[in-house]
């Protein structure tokens, strides 16, 4: 199949290509930078002379109906995420209308799979003790999970149309090679450098899910297949509690990190105050109202149906972990005594 892949030069687009070149699809990557995309393919040995590059603005319906002209199937990755508040307009317009660009052009050139990765962001929090894919679209406050909710209301809109768009639901994505470490954005590994580096993990009530982004890969490669109509996957990963995250840091690095314990209405508090000084200041807070929710109250998603129509199982989040660890020690994002005794494992030449 040729499948439309936007969002190529990100974390799960850039590990979705090289999964979708290496199962024999041929891969047209709409980029907004090309050079960006050669030098985030490149770890992932991607062989760029392969992969078809349209550049286009994915809030510009006509570059995009373009980009969908002779190709079988379309992969959605493409996402903007930032904690400034100065950039909530731009990541509302990216994540909703360059969703909404996006599933229009695919429907108009007739694609079949319109692949839609969303998050359990839009259905956060869910009403039950796990998240299914019937869960209702929740009204999220902070600026990107609301965008995620309306996109995921876009993509529920034309599934109730009949058109066969797939919308799968990771939560917490991580791995190595991942180009939004490297250029400084607040994700997962920023939260984990942060830990290693102060020795201190913060252990609450609840925890989260870990989905490791080449499991990831692997699920959204194994949705390209015509025929089957509107479907939805959740695929969660692995649900750690916070105490099992600190106790899990510890073993892979064999350090003793404090377990900064607090409980989960003070940390939902905090958050509040957090949303206030948002609001009076226009300043980015460590912590809102809604990631204090999310640490507390996330709950694990319902992967069976992955495991049940692909066969899929997630890898152990002790080589999840491990391998992204030990990658952002080779990158210098984390030193020999952040990382502990995984800076002596030995490494083939």
């Amino acid at each position: 199949m040729r499948i439309l892949v936007t969002g190529s030069t990100g974390l799960i687009g850039s590990h979705s290509t090289a999964r979708l070149v290496a199962d024999g699809h041929v891969v047209r990557a709409f980029v907004r930078d090309r050079i960006k995309l050669a030098r985030v393919l490149e770890p992932l040995d991607v062989d760029l002379a392969s992969i078809e590059i349209v550049e286009g603005d994915i809030l510009k319906p006509e570059d995009l109906e373009m980009a969908a002209t002779g190709c079988d199937a379309v992969l959605h990755c493409a996402g903007f995420y930032s904690h400034e508040p100065h950039l909530a307009e731009a990541m509302t317009r990216t994540n909703v209308l360059g969703t909404e660009n996006v599933l229009k052009a695919a429907v108009h050139a007739d694609l079949d799979p319109i692949v839609h990765v969303s998050s359990f962001l839009a259905m956060f929090p869910c009403p039950g003790s796990v998240v299914t894919a019937n869960d209702p679209i929740t009204s999220p406050r902070t600026a990107y999970a609301r965008s995620k909710a309306d996109a995921e209301r876009c993509a529920r809109r034309h599934q109730e149309a009949g058109s066969p768009v797939v919308i799968v639901y990771p939560a917490s994505v991580q791995g190595p090679h991942d180009p939004t470490v490297v250029a400084g954005v607040r994700t997962g590994p920023h939260v984990i450098a942060t830990a290693l580096r102060t020795g201190r993990v913060l252990v609450t009530e609840g925890g989260l899910a870990y989905t490791d982004v080449r499991d990831l890969a692997a699920v959204l490669g194994a949705t390209m297949k015509p025929g089957l109509g509107p479907r939805r996957f959740l695929f969660g990963g692995t649900y750690l509690t916070h105490a099992d995250y600190r106790d899990l840091l510890c073993d892979l690095t064999g350090r003793e990190l404090e377990a900064v314990r607090v409980p989960g209405v003070l940390l939902r508090l905090t958050g509040r105050i957090g949303d206030l000084r948002h609001r009076l200041f226009g300043t980015w807070v460590e912590l809102d109202s809604e990631a204090a929710s999310v640490l507390t109250r996330c709950v694990p998603l319902d992967d069976s149906a992955v495991r049940r129509e692909f066969g899929i199982e997630p890898m152990s989040v002790r080589e999840s972990f491990r391998d992204l660890l030990e990658w952002m020690f080779d990158e210098g994002l984390l030193d020999s005594a952040e990382v502990g005794t995984l800076s002596n494992r030995v490494t083939s030449p």
